[in-house]
């Protein structure tokens, strides 16, 4: 037991080695302010020669109080001594420390623990530090259970008490079976302060938990790159405001997190990359079998200066968020990181995001997401969005099924003048329901992205939509849809301009297209810009019921609208409309099947004072056109030039323009003589009137008499009698 203020040491003020302390006990107490250790200074003098070595091995050994230390310092060009610690229990607790430290040229000595169990509490440390030129030590452990607490910390820096080096930091490596870090403070970190390079962490170990405000990171506050952060375990709990860091707040590249597990459990806990200044912010890479991330849990790679952010890539056989994020994004000139998942699943619920974004002039990130199974958003979103001059990110999803629930959306946006990304989709299905949302946007003087979907069955139903839309003066974006079926149910597909812009196009190609319940598909223009185009191809049938496809544009010109259908063209108290207020010409209207039924409906290129829209519907050969009469064709200008309605069959053109009557009717004469002078000479007929026999006028109606010989009563003869007779 070494006690108030004791030490053992062993040191060197020349140019010789200085010599090893060995110890070996079944028990060791350092404490009240005690010290074991090797060092080349004595008093004032320092001498040149390397300091010595300190191993312990020990049943348990306890460290208790501030300034009690087992340690190794190097002062000059002479290498620091090792730290070789082995044995059964390790505590430390109440500020007790275990360091390597150089304060100029030569470099720290390692620490090296072993030990089943390993305990630091009450702000205790075990540390590796360089204050000079020399590189800093290496911290290296082993052990069962680790449990670091109460403020404590474990790592490497080049800063002691105030007074940096320009040496690299060393490296902490970590193998447990079970490592726990817990409370606000307690750490497993390595810093630079200064030009030398930051350490790297490594844990590996069975379990690793970290709650209630603990951490590992890596960090640079200058010139040196920071380390990076490697977690390998088979489960990994973050938890109670936790966090994994790498940042840069110099001119350093903050360092890489990288985590590998069998489960990732993130619980209100924060995995992170940043820098705030013109360093490049690290990668952020996660591999699992099982990531949850719950309870305002975030993985974020962001820049607020002029370095770039880094990407964030997760590969997990089940990607689960709920009242979380992943978050990439950019505050200042640097450019935010990617996003890409890679997931058999990925659920997002309860307000959930993965998102890009910029407000600087750096641009935002794209975001890929593939799952082999499935991708699920309820009430949460996936979105990259520009606040300034830097252009947005792309969106692309890639999965067997694809589905949004519960007003959720998928966003690429432009809110300054940056052009907003684009939204691809693609899935064996594609599903919104519950008022979601896919939208392509801009509010300034960006332009929108464009939103392509390609599935085998594409879906919307309950209030859902897609959009495309412009406020401001850049254009809207087009949208594309490409599937085997395409059913609207109560939703829309609409691509809309409201300020100077032109209306993006829609196109829609599938074997069959089906609208329903007050469904929609529309191209408008609200201001001074023309309205898009509307295509839809389906090789089979287009059936529209109670619903409507229209491009608008009371300003301007109206877009046209074009259907190519195989086999069938079906209208039932639906729209299809290519009109116009004053400010324009009507859009043109093409029908192109086999058979055409138009019934209790309307197809309108109408205009006020401009020219009214063509309207052409071509009926393949043996094909059928059946219109019925409250329905309404109509191509009319209410003080311009009338447009055309056309029909086009195999075989005839029908024009809808009103044909001159025939005058030479039929001559009455000529075919129908005087009736009397018609019946001269001929025998005079009768007709005999039998009566019912027995049978009711109506169904319901009673049985009429009949007389003894079976004739009904009532029955007569009328002779037909000659004229003039």
């Amino acid at each position: 037991t070494l006690d108030g203020a004791s030490s053992v040491q062993a040191r060197t003020a020349g140019a010789g080695a200085g010599g090893a302390v060995d110890v070996y006990a079944d028990t060791l107490s350092v404490r009240g302010g005690s010290s074991l250790g090797s060092s080349n200074r004595i008093d004032d003098v320092i001498g040149s020669g390397a300091a010595g070595s300190v191993s312990i091995n020990a049943g348990t050994l306890t460290l208790s109080g501030a300034s009690s230390e087992i340690a190794s310092t190097t002062e000059s060009s002479g290498a620091g001594g090792n730290i070789n610690l082995q044995g059964t229990t390790l505590s430390l607790s109440d500020g007790a420390r275990i360091s390597a430290s150089t304060y100029d040229l030569g470099a720290a000595g390692v620490v090296r623990l072993d030990f089943s169990a390993i305990t630091l509490d009450g702000a205790s440390s075990v540390q590796a530090r360089t204050a000079g030129a020399g590189a800093g030590g290496a911290v290296d452990v082993y052990a069962d259970t680790l449990s670091v607490r109460g403020g404590s910390s474990l790592g490497s820096s080049n800063r002691i008490d105030g007074v940096i080096g320009s040496g690299a930091a060393g490296s902490v490596s970590i193998n447990a079976g079970t490592l726990t870090l817990s409370g606000a403070g307690s750490e497993i970190a390595s810093t630079t302060d200064s030009v030398g390079a930051g350490g790297n962490v490594s844990i590996y170990a069975s379990t690793l938990t970290l709650r209630d405000g603990a951490s590992v990171s890596t960090q640079t506050r200058a010139q040196g790159h920071a380390g990076s952060v490697h977690l390998q375990a088979e489960r990994l709990d973050l938890a109670g405001g936790a966090a994994v860091s790498a940042t840069s707040s110099g001119s350093g590249n903050a360092g890489s997190i990288d985590i590998q597990a069998h489960e990732v459990q993130v619980d209100g806990g924060q995995i992170s990359s940043g820098t705030t200044q013109s360093g490049r912010g690290g990668d952020v890479r996660m591999t699992a079998d099982t990531i949850a991330l719950d309870h305002a849990a975030s993985v974020a790679a962001s820049t607020s200066g002029s370095g770039h952010a880094g990407t964030i890539a997760v590969t997990a056989g089940r990607l689960t968020l709920a009242g979380s994020s992943i978050v990439a994004e950019s505050s200042g000139s640097g450019n935010a990181g990617a996003i890409g998942v890679n997931a058999g699943t990925l659920t997002l619920a309860d307000d959930s995001q993965i998102t890009t974004s910029t407000s600087g002039s750096g641009k935002a990130g794209s975001i890929d997401v593939s799952a082999t199974d499935a991708i699920h958003l309820d009430r949460s979103a996936i979105a990259s969005g520009t606040f300034a001059a830097g252009a947005g990110g792309n969106v692309h999803l890639a999965a067997q099924s694809i589905t949004l629930d519960h007003d959720a959306y998928i966003a690429a946006a432009s809110f300054g003048s940056g052009d907003a990304g684009a939204i691809s989709l693609s899935a064996g299905r594609v599903a919104l329901t519950g008022s979601s949302l896919i939208v392509a946007g801009t509010s300034g003087s960006g332009n929108a992205g464009a939103i392509d979907v390609q599935a085998n069955a594409f879906a919307l139903d309950g209030g859902s939509s897609i959009a495309t839309t412009s406020l401001g003066s850049g254009t809207a974006g087009s949208i594309g849809i490409s599937a085997d079926t395409v059913r609207l149910d109560g939703a829309s597909i609409s691509s809309t301009a409201f300020g100077s812009s032109d209306g993006g196009n829609v196109r829609i190609d599938a074997r069959q297209v089906e609208l329903v319940n007050a469904a929609s598909v529309s191209a408008s223009s609200f201001g001074s810009g023309r309205a898009g185009n509307i295509d839809i191809n389906a090789s089979d049938r287009f059936t529209s019921r109670n619903s409507s496809v229209e491009t608008r544009a009371p300003g301007s010109d109206g877009g046209n609208i074009t259907f190519q259908v195989g086999q069938r063209f079906d209208l039932r108290d639906s729209l299809v409309s290519a009109s116009v207020g004053a400010g324009g010409d009507g859009g043109n209207i093409t029908i192109d099947p086999r058979h055409v039924v138009i019934n209790r409906s309307q197809v309108l290129a109408q205009a006020e004072n401009g020219r009214g829209g063509n309207i052409r519907i071509i009926v393949a050969p043996g094909g059928s056109y059946l219109l019925s009469a409250d329905s309404e064709i109509s191509a009319s200008s209410a003080f311009g030039v009338q447009g055309t309605v056309q029909v086009v069959g195999p075989e005839r053109e029908l024009v809808e323009r009103p044909e001159e009557l025939r005058s030479d009717f039929l001559d009455r004469a000529s075919l129908l003589g005087e009736p009397c002078a018609q019946r001269l000479a001929r025998r005079s007929g009768s007709l005999i009137l039998g009566g019912r026999g027995g049978m009711p006028v109506t169904p319901d109606a009673p049985l009429g008499a009949t007389d003894a010989m079976g004739g009904s009563t009532g029955s007569s003869m009328l002779a037909a009698s000659t004229c003039g007779g």
